[in-house]
C-alpha cells in the first residue's frame, strides 16, 4: 500500500477527526466539574495500569529468556563434562598384570555377589554373567571390581528388580578377549 501524505490529506484527516470528536467534546462540557475530575483520574489510572502491564509483561519475558539462557549454559557445561568423562573413560585400559579367564571371573562373581549359582558363559567372545536374587549394592561392587581389575566394561546390562527390597536379578554381557576356560 503506497500512501502519500501531503498537506491537504493531513488537513482532511484532521477535519474528519475533529468532526467525529465533536459529540464527545459536547458530552464532556455538559458534565459537572466533579464528573470531569473523576473521569480524568480514571483515565490517568487506566493509562498507568496499561503502562505497568506492558512493562511487567516485558520484564517477565526478559526474565524468562534469561532463565532459558542460564539453562542452556548449564546444559552446555554438563555436555562438556560428559565429553571430558567419556574421553577419560575411553582412555582407561585394563591392567597388564590381570589377565582374566572365565574361571577367575566366576570365582570373583560368587565372592562379591555372595551367590553360589552364578552363570558365567562365553559364546563368540561375549562373556555373559547371570545371577538371580543378589543385592543391588553387590552388583555395583562387582561391576566396579571387573572394571578396576580387568578393564572390562559391560556392553549390555539388564537389572530386574525383585519383590524383596534391595534384591535384583542381573544379566551382564562383556566383550571378552581373555583366556578361554580350561
Amino acid at each position: 500500500m503506497n500512501t502519500k501524505f501531503d498537506l491537504n490529506t493531513i488537513k482532511e484527516m484532521y477535519a474528519e477527526l475533529k468532526k467525529r470528536l465533536e459529540p464527545l467534546k459536547e458530552y464532556w462540557l455538559r458534565l459537572s466539574q466533579r464528573d470531569q475530575q473523576i473521569l480524568t483520574v480514571v483515565f490517568i489510572l487506566s493509562v498507568i495500569v496499561l503502562i505497568y502491564t506492558l512493562f511487567n509483561s516485558a520484564l517477565m519475558y526478559r526474565n524468562k529468556l534469561i532463565a532459558e539462557v542460564e539453562q542452556s549454559k548449564l546444559q552446555y557445561e554438563e555436555s562438556i563434562n560428559i565429553i571430558r568423562d567419556y574421553k577419560r573413560f575411553n582412555r582407561t585400559i585394563p591392567n597388564d598384570f590381570s589377565t582374566p579367564n572365565t574361571d577367575v571371573i566366576k570365582t570373583d562373581a560368587e565372592q562379591i555377589l555372595a551367590e553360589k549359582d552364578v552363570e558365567v558363559t562365553l559364546i563368540d567372545s561375549v562373556l555373559n554373567i547371570k545371577s538371580n536374587n543378589v543385592e543391588f549394592d553387590n552388583v555395583i561392587s562387582f561391576l566396579e571390581q571387573l572394571r578396576k581389575s580387568y578393564g572390562l566394561f559391560p556392553i549390555k546390562l539388564k537389572i530386574t528388580r525383585l519383590p524383596v527390597s534391595g534384591f535384583v536379578a542381573v544379566s551382564i554381557d562383556y566383550v571378552f578377549k581373555g583366556e578361554p576356560p580350561k
